[in-house]
């Protein structure tokens, strides 16, 4: 029989996973992470397998990513009108993009496009 699964985080694990995102500054290694927060670096890899954890860090992506978005695309129309083809690949293509983002089980952020023998139409 395993250990009671947890509702929630603890605050080391939700430190560690602000750190995790990179929402925390500095250059901090997992090995000093591990050391500021007073545990093991193996507790901190078990920590990344939990599935709250990683819910949790998709969240806190998720998040990071809609508050940060509106910059990002006007950097990227400041980039466009500067001649940034990648820039302007992306504004061309903005709203097919908008809505499909999908967070992974890692931590990391896709964007889903449709499937082109359908025209766009999901």
């Amino acid at each position: 029989m395993g250990r009671p699964k947890r509702k929630e985080l603890t605050e080391k694990q939700r430190l560690f996973a602000d750190w995790y995102i990179g929402d925390v500054e500095g250059e901090l290694t997992q090995k000093l992470m591990a050391e500021k927060l007073g545990v093991s670096e193996k507790t901190l890899s078990l920590w990344k397998r939990e599935a709250l954890f990683r819910s949790y860090v998709n969240e806190l992506a998720y998040t990071r990513i809609l508050k940060d978005y509106p910059q990002v695309v006007r950097n990227l129309a400041n980039r466009a009108k500067k001649d940034n083809v990648a820039a302007r690949i992306y504004l061309d293509h903005k709203d097919k993009i908008d809505g499909r983002l999908e967070g992974l089980g890692d931590g990391s952020v896709v964007i889903i496009m449709p499937d082109r023998k359908n025209n766009g139409n999901d």
